[in-house]
Order: C-alpha cells, then structure tokens, then sequence
C-alpha cells in the first residue's frame, strides 16, 4: 500500500476527479443534534449524487475534502469534528447500503482507502468535494516532527463505554511511545496510515479512525485538548496489516 507521506506527485497536476464540487454553508460536526446534521448530509448527498452517474463504487478511492470557514470558526472547531456529517452524505450517494436493513446513511464507505482534509479561512463559506478513484497524488512531506508506530488495532470513534476504553488505552500507547514532545504553538498536519485486521478492512470506516487519532496527536504535541483547533490537515490512509495490526502517526508543520 502506498503510504502518503511516501507520495511524490501533486493533487493539481492533471488528475481527473470522478466528483468535484463545491457546497456551500458550513459543515455539521461530529456532535450536531440531527437539525443540523441531516441538512448538511442531504446537501453534500446531493451535490455529488448530481455528479456521479455511475453504478455503486466498490473499489479502492480517495476522498479530498476542503473545508473553508470564517475566521472565528477556524480557530475554534478541530479539523476531525468535521468529517463524520459530510463523509455520510457523500457515501449515500457513491457507495451502496451497507448491508439488509441498513439506515439511509449506513454505506459502504469502507471503501474510501484515502482521506485527506483540511480547513482554510474563506469568505465562501463551504466544503470542497473530491472523490477520485484508486490513489490519488498528493505532496510529498519533509521535516517530520513527529513520526512513530504505534502497535495494536486502531480504534474508532466510540460509540459506548467499551469503545471509549480502547480509544483512551490507545492514546496512551502513542504518548508513551512519542514522549511529552510539545511544540511552539503553531499550526500542524498530521498524517495517519492505519494498518487494520482482515475482518475490520472492509467495515471499518477511515474517518473513524481519524477522530481519536487527531486528538491523541493534539494532546502529544500541545498537552491538551483546548489546542485542538491547530490541527489543520489530516492524510489518512487504511491498509490490510500483513501481521499484528498497527498504526504510522506523523506530524509536521502546515503550509497550506
């Protein structure tokens, strides 16, 4: 599997993107009550059922998402809280249910292999939507930070007390792993590639992933969760673990 950071071509150098477009308003995070949620997933749904006309996507894709945002809202949501509403309204209309009886918004998005996000600041408020099959290009990455390995299957987010223990127990492997490495407050990217068990590849959703892992980073490199909010781009990607599962975090200073 190609990791990102190994990556050497660049997203705008010609690639042909199956969806490309542009919702306007500002993205739901994770904890939106339903009110907020639902329109903003019905939106994104939209605007790219409006481009794709194919069949259901069942293979390996990548998922780009740019969010701008107004200068007060920048600095105070976290890149990660963004992810869940627009990924569902995006899958809806790409990806097929996900099994019998699934919810409207229970896809198939286990198939989005690559995630990139990130937030800029914006008088057009809204999220740029790019959906491209396979691996897409991206930039190449120099003067890491921070790069370790972290063992054992990655989490998601939890969704009960037990989901919540393994998110706090992995988080605690990757501060004693990275040690107390905080930074001059600035603004970082993080790249997460994410090697998962045969029975999870194919369930398991990647911006799951990225929400424990972004705030596990944040708490290594700012020592606490109000920092949250520097973390301005995320590349993730999930791979097929060959062995034990595990997990490449690397973090270096943004340059959007």
């Amino acid at each position: 599997m190609l990791n990102f950071l190994e990556t050497v071509r660049v997203l705008d150098s010609g690639y042909r993107w199956d969806v490309d477009v542009f919702v306007t308003g500002r993205a739901a995070v994770l904890t939106a009550l339903k009110p907020t949620a639902l329109p903003w997933k019905l939106a994104c749904f939209e605007a790219a059922k409006g481009q794709w006309t194919g069949d259901f996507l069942a293979e390996p894709c990548t998922l780009d998402l740019t969010f701008t945002l107004d200068p007060v809202n920048y600095k105070r949501t976290a890149l990660f809280n963004l992810l869940k509403s627009t990924v569902d309204g995006v899958a809806r209309a790409l990806f097929a249910p996900a099994r019998v009886g699934a919810g409207e918004w229970d896809c198939a998005d286990w198939w989005i292999d690559y995630l990139v996000a990130r937030k800029v600041i914006g008088q057009d408020v809204g999220t740029r939507i790019r959906v491209g099959r396979g691996v897409v290009p991206t930039e190449p990455v120099s003067e890491l930070i921070l790069h370790v390995q972290v063992p054992g299957s990655p989490p998601p987010w939890p969704g009960d007390a037990a989901g919540q223990a393994r998110v706090l127990a992995w988080k605690e492997t990757l501060k004693t792993i990275a040690g107390h490495q905080p930074i001059a407050p600035c603004e970082v990217a993080a790249g997460f590639n994410f090697n998962v068990e045969a029975e999870r590849f194919r369930r398991s959703d990647l911006d799951n992933f990225c929400v424990p892992a972004g705030q596990a980073i944040c708490e290594v490199l700012f020592g606490g969760v109000g920092q949250q909010s520097r973390l301005v781009e995320i590349r993730s990607s999930k791979g097929l673990a060959s062995g034990a599962p595990f997990t490449h975090v690397s973090a270096w200073r943004a340059e959007l």
